[in-house]
C-alpha cells in the first residue's frame, strides 16, 4: 500500500464520517462504515488488495449471499481505492458469545478447508454447500487469510468476508481491471 492511498483513504474516512457514517471496525486494507440511516447494509472502503476479485468470483458463481458477502454497489475512486455497499452481518466467527460453538466453527472451517473428513458430517448438517464453496474458493487461489475474524455469520450462515491479507491482485485467473472486474483468459 502506497502513502497516497493510506493519505486517500483517511481523507475519504473523514468525509464519511462528516456524513454521518461510524466506522464499524478496520483492517490493514479496509475499514467498514454503518450507514446513517441502514441498518441492513455497511459501506467498505478499501485500498487495493484481493477483495474486489474475490467477491466478483463469489457473485459470479452463485455463492454472493450465501458463503461469501452480497455485494450491491461498487465503485472504484482511484487506482488505489474503492468503495462498495455490502450487505451487513452479524459478528465475526471470534464474536460468537458461546465459546464452544465459536470454536467448534473455526474448527469445521478448518477441517473442511485442510481435508479433514472428520468434520464433515458435522459441516454438511450444519452448512450444506460449504465444501463445495471452500474447494472451490482452494482452487482460484483465494486462501491464505482463514481466521475468525475473516469469517463472518449473519443468522445461521457463515460468510468469508476477505480470504486474502496478501497485495495480490490476481489469483489465478482473476484480475482486477479499471473500474470494474473480470474473469481473465
Amino acid at each position: 500500500m502506497t502513502d497516497l492511498a493510506i493519505r486517500d483513504r483517511n481523507e475519504y474516512r473523514r468525509k464519511l464520517e462528516a456524513n454521518g457514517f461510524k466506522l464499524l471496525g478496520a483492517g490493514f486494507y479496509s475499514m467498514v462504515f454503518a450507514y446513517p440511516n441502514d441498518t441492513t447494509r455497511v459501506l467498505k472502503l478499501g485500498t487495493d488488495d484481493t477483495w474486489e476479485p474475490y467477491v466478483r468470483w463469489a457473485t459470479e458463481n452463485g455463492f454472493a449471499g450465501n458463503y461469501a458477502p452480497r455485494v450491491y454497489a461498487y465503485k472504484r475512486l482511484s487506482h488505489w481505492l474503492y468503495l462498495a455497499s455490502m450487505e451487513r452481518l452479524d459478528s465475526t466467527v471470534a464474536g460468537i458469545q458461546d465459546e464452544r460453538e465459536r470454536h467448534d466453527t473455526m474448527d469445521a472451517i478448518f477441517d473442511v478447508q485442510r481435508g479433514h473428513e472428520e468434520g464433515y458430517r458435522f459441516v454438511d448438517i450444519k452448512w450444506p454447500g460449504l465444501r463445495c464453496f471452500v474447494k472451490r474458493a482452494q482452487y482460484e487461489g483465494f486462501t491464505g487469510d482463514w481466521h475468525m475474524e475473516n469469517w463472518m455469520v449473519k443468522g445461521p450462515r457463515l460468510v468469508l468476508i476477505d480470504p486474502q491479507s496478501e497485495n495480490r491482485t490476481s489469483p489465478k485467473r482473476w484480475r482486477a481491471v479499471g473500474p470494474t472486474i473480470q474473469a481473465g483468459r
